[in-house]
């Protein structure tokens, strides 16, 4: 009913232009287990780096504490007690980026290893599965625990590699169209989440195609559906089930769509557009627009083993900063995007079109060298997995068949060395 108003200001809240190189920031998960490849509480990680450092400060969310930060960086519980989710802020590029992540791993990795934690570069806890008992008890949490508690549960194992890229106007819907349709190749390139529960997973990227078999409305998650308007894309998500209101006092719950809350109102209020914020971001597609900081968040890629960090963020960069000449070659996938994010989180890098990836890597590493930074010289791992028509969920897997569960486990784990080597180029 409002939702061409509600687009009116959602545009709004984004920069008009743009005076410098799009920045970057980088909201990554990471699993931590004990020698035996098992889930740990990360509270006593968090105690031990607060402790050991004095730029730290507590951060709070609704009464409780959540994490703690720097001026730099922050470590933050995430749904389940097992992954901290390492935010780095918004920085110039993705080698100053690279350079705040180093600081940050490089604490993270000094003070697990004291208390006999690692740290692993995978997507999905390799052996634990979901408890009540292992849920970070955040009260909105609770709350969404209550509303969806299969879907809740699976995010309590979850690791995936966010990275958040600046937007303007003029640019929003090319761009968010073509991200979500590039979804399969994020998949195809960055799928590691092949085992779950000491075995091998029914899916590649399981962490992706498990929610997908969960979530009842699945736009919610994945590819969102291709949108020829601003008010197109807002209305898909206002059709969505709306879960809960934003006031912490209560959270109070719902279920119907977000729309059918509105339809009670005559007229459009302020009120309306702060809930659609809130509802909108309980939508975990592979890339949303993130109004408050003017970004848009790239979401499809699991969590990388340590030796290729961070090459999730370059193919992100590159997909957004080559848009233009990307929009043409991928416009014939828009209607059929999630069919092909299905069958890349399940196979792989198996039976794709390598040569419609090679493409696209192509036109991602010139975009990237066209800022005039060498960001594009961490694309490399991409055309190495690319070429070896085998992603870090695949080799995983392989390295489980022929060496067993731990190696596999191991090949994930983050050592110091992987700290040091973090900037070479």
């Amino acid at each position: 009913m409002f939702d061409e108003q509600i687009a009116s200001d959602f545009v709004q809240m984004f920069p008009e232009t743009r005076e410098s190189l799009r920045t970057v920031g980088r909201e990554a998960e990471y699993v931590v287990v004990n020698s035996h490849g098992f889930a740990v509480d990360i509270e006593p990680l968090l105690h031990k780096i607060f402790e050991q450092y004095n730029d730290y400060s507590i951060v709070r969310k609704d009464g409780v504490n959540i994490g703690i930060k720097t001026a730099d960086h922050q470590f933050l519980k995430e749904v389940g007690k097992g992954t901290i989710e390492v935010v780095s802020r918004p920085c110039s590029d993705l080698w100053e980026l690279r350079g705040v992540h180093q600081v940050a791993m490089r604490r993270l990795l000094s003070e697990a290893s004291k208390i006999g934690y690692s740290i692993l570069g995978i997507g999905l806890q390799p052996r634990t599965t979901p408890s009540w008992d292992f849920l970070t008890k955040k009260p909105h949490y609770r709350v969404l625990y209550t509303l969806i508690p299969e879907v809740w549960d699976w995010f309590e194992l979850m690791a995936g590699d966010q990275l958040h890229i600046s937007i303007q106007q003029n640019e929003l819907l090319t761009v968010v169209n073509l991200a979500n349709a590039a979804s399969f190749i994020v998949a195809a390139l960055c799928g590691n989440s092949s085992i779950y529960d000491s075995q091998i997973a029914p899916a590649v990227s399981y962490r992706e195609y498990h929610l997908q078999q969960l979530l009842s409305d699945n736009n919610r998650h994945g590819p969102a559906p291709f949108a020829p308007t601003m008010e197109d894309l807002i209305s898909n998500v206002s059709s969505r089930r709306h879960l809960f209101f934003s006031d912490a006092e209560h959270y109070r719950t719902d279920y119907g769509s977000f729309r059918n809350w509105t339809n009670s109102f005559n007229g459009y209020t302020e009120e309306i557009f702060h809930e659609y914020l809130f509802h909108s971001h309980y939508n975990w597609n592979s890339a949303r627009l993130r109004p408050l900081t003017g970004t848009i968040e790239m979401r499809a890629s699991c969590q990388l083993p340590p030796a290729i960090d961070g090459a999730s963020s370059a193919l992100y960069l590159g997909l957004v900063e080559g848009v233009d000449d990307l929009y043409p070659l991928l416009s014939k996938m828009f209607t059929h995007s999630k069919e092909l994010y299905l069958d890349t989180c399940l196979r792989g890098m198996t039976d794709v079109d390598t040569s419609l990836i090679r493409q696209v890597l192509d036109v991602c590493s010139q975009s990237l060298s066209d800022r005039g930074r060498e960001e594009n010289l961490l694309l490399d791992p991409m055309y190495r997995i690319l070429d070896a028509k085998e992603n870090p969920g695949q080799k995983m897997r392989n390295i489980f068949q022929t060496e067993g569960l731990m190696e596999a486990i191991n090949h994930c784990k983050w050592t110091e060395e992987d700290v040091d080597a973090y900037l070479e180029r």
